[in-house]
């Protein structure tokens, strides 16, 4: 396990941060001052599945990521916004775009598409 002390500006204790990692080494937790932030779950492909993050927000709750039969991620999942959130756009084997809706409380406003430059 990882652990990060954190201090603020003025150099007073702001808690630790840990890190915990499956015999993988595959981050399995994120934790703030030893109460769970994030969760995260792995297939036995080692691609990750599952994560949960407490808190309130877009990012908050459960989450489900998707891959294809070729090991690359295609989308991302959260019940909280009642479907994908997130789609990756691919070009043979490289990511081109992902798309993620303009507003998750109304997916009818459409999507935003991101475009990744690849500089291999």
């Amino acid at each position: 396990m990882l652990t990060k002390q954190r201090y603020r500006a003025d150099g007073t204790d702001a808690g630790a941060m840990s890190y915990p990692y499956n015999d993988q080494d595959q981050l399995t937790q994120v934790q703030e001052s030893g109460s769970m932030v994030m969760q995260l779950g792995y297939d036995h492909k080692r691609q990750r599945i599952y994560s949960y993050t407490r808190g309130a927000g877009d990012s908050a709750g459960p989450k489900c990521y998707y891959w294809d039969t070729q090991g690359r991620i295609i989308g991302e999942y959260t019940e909280q916004w009642h479907g994908t959130t997130v789609r990756y756009i691919y070009s043979g084997n490289q990511t081109v775009a992902m798309a993620r809706p303009k507003d998750l409380s109304d997916l009818s406003k459409g999507e935003d598409i991101y475009y990744f430059i690849n500089n291999a």
